[in-house]
């Protein structure tokens, strides 16, 4: 529901992030979980767009068409801990970049 999707302050957003990523589906996760997921398969497709070789679909092709195709592959980023893996180099990066700029 709409209710489900409703967020909170910085830390409580992030703590879900961060339960989405680790696997937590229940209760209003699982509304969550798709949301987070259609906006990497979304992303997905925006990223295939610039490449050579398009692998969710020639540019041609409907943008939902696109990203109903990448859904799989957003889905099994989060699954396998993949997507953890790469939010946590994220987060490293970006609080190295921060100490270095004081």
């Amino acid at each position: 529901s709409h209710a489900d999707l409703r967020g909170g302050g910085a830390n409580e957003n992030a703590q879900v992030v961060r339960d989405i990523l680790a696997g937590r589906r229940d209760g209003r996760y699982a509304a969550i979980r798709d949301v987070v997921a259609l906006n990497a398969a979304a992303t997905l497709v925006v990223f295939d767009s610039t490449q050579t070789t398009q692998r969710y679909g020639n540019v041609d092709l409907d943008f939902d068409v696109r990203v109903a195709h990448a859904l799989k592959d957003a889905y099994e980023s989060i699954d396998s801990g993949s997507a953890a893996t790469s939010l946590t180099v994220l987060m490293s990066v970006s609080q190295r970049l921060a100490l270095s700029a004081l």
